[in-house]
Formats: structure tokens, sequence, C-alpha cells
């Protein structure tokens, strides 16, 4: 409503282990990371901690400039929700719950 970004709350999982669920049958080989390649997703950044908020299943990230728009969904994120610490970052390498092969398979077979 007022230009917050949703991160939901959900678990990483290495990119081998996706491969292995996916095409199980298939042979897999390695051949290390490729130029631009990331080894991690940052969804909040450190930058972001002033203005992000953590609720049950998802982080919010307010805007940091008011457009001129309802200001009230961001009064019931900053209610509801609990301001993250100043050093705080939400990263696939640092989420604390990770999906293997099993969990994938599944998540998939209970149709998400």
């Amino acid at each position: 409503i007022g230009g917050e970004i949703l991160i939901p709350k959900i678990p990483s999982m290495t990119v081998v282990d996706l491969a292995k669920a996916m095409a199980p049958a298939f042979e897999h080989r390695f051949i290390g990371i490729r130029p631009g390649e990331k080894m991690h997703e940052v969804m909040v950044p450190q930058e972001d901690t002033r203005t992000t908020f953590e609720l049950e299943d998802r982080y919010v990230i307010l805007p940091q400039y008011d457009f001129g728009s309802d200001r009230n969904s961001t009064s019931v994120y900053m209610q509801k929700g609990t301001a993250v610490a100043n050093d705080f970052v939400y990263s696939s390498d640092n989420n604390t719950e990770w999906l293997d092969v099993g969990g994938l398979r599944r998540l998939l077979g209970e149709g998400l």
C-alpha cells in the first residue's frame, strides 16, 4: 500500500540439493563458481535495518521516504512488528531454517 517490501521467512537450500531433488537420475558435475555468480542471496541488507521490522512470518522494509501515501499500513507494521537490530542481515547463508532434498520433495508433494 505504501511502498513496503515484504520478505517472507522461507528456508534456504543449496543448489546441489535443488539439483538432486529436481533431477535425481542425472549425473551432476561440479564446475565451480562462474564470474558474476553469488554464493548467497541477501534479502534484507544491513543498509535497510533502520526501516526493517520483523513479523512472525516475514520481514517488512518500510520506504525511507513518505511519498504522500497512506501511512496507516506503516504504523500497523511498526505496532505489530519488532524493529531488527542495527547489525541485522537476512541472507541465505545465515538463515536458521534449511531445506534438504527430502524436505523439498515433501513440500512439492503437498502442493506447496
